[in-house]
């Protein structure tokens, strides 16, 4: 009989050893989700505000946008030369994709600019695609895609949790 819980003991170690990993894993992937969730909403808030001091705190120094010329200099020029220039700018559909110490962040923002002296500006909104890479235990923005959308689907996009 012991020989019995002896061989038990040696097959089922490695098995909750495993799943004590994965929940580590796990909880560490949470964390990582939650941090880039928190980093994109304190990107649109400094963006909206025009401070560019802290958006270069996570910005990799190759950062750029696809399809444009913008690197991470005048990327952030810009966004010092334009402050205030939204009436509102929200986020929805935020979605997290984690491999390992990448990550790649979708979101679907809405936005208002404001115009003076002009008719109300239209309601817009664009897909924002960013990669991510973690770096030296911090998460540091490598590149950005934008794609303005003519026209919302007619169905609601789904929410990851």
């Amino acid at each position: 009989m012991r020989l019995v819980y002896g061989l038990a003991l040696i097959f089922l170690c490695p098995v909750l050893a495993s799943g004590q990993a994965n929940s580590k894993t796990s909880s560490a992937a949470h964390e990582d989700e939650q941090e880039l969730r928190t980093l994109v909403m304190r990107w649109q808030g400094a963006a909206r505000k025009g401070d560019a001091d802290t958006i270069a705190g996570f910005l990799a120094d190759e950062f750029s946008i696809v399809g444009g010329e913008d690197n991470k200099s005048d990327y952030l020029y810009g966004v010092k030369q334009e402050p205030d220039v939204y009436e509102y700018n929200d986020i929805k559909h935020l979605q997290v994709e984690l491999y390992g110490d990448a990550a790649v962040v979708t979101a679907l923002h809405s936005f208002k600019l404001k115009v003076k002296g002009k008719r109300p500006a239209p309601n817009r909104y664009k897909y924002v695609m960013t990669v991510w890479v973690k770096r030296g235990g911090r998460w540091q923005s490598v590149k950005s895609s934008i794609s303005p959308v003519e026209r919302l689907p007619t169905i609601e996009l789904p929410r990851r949790t």
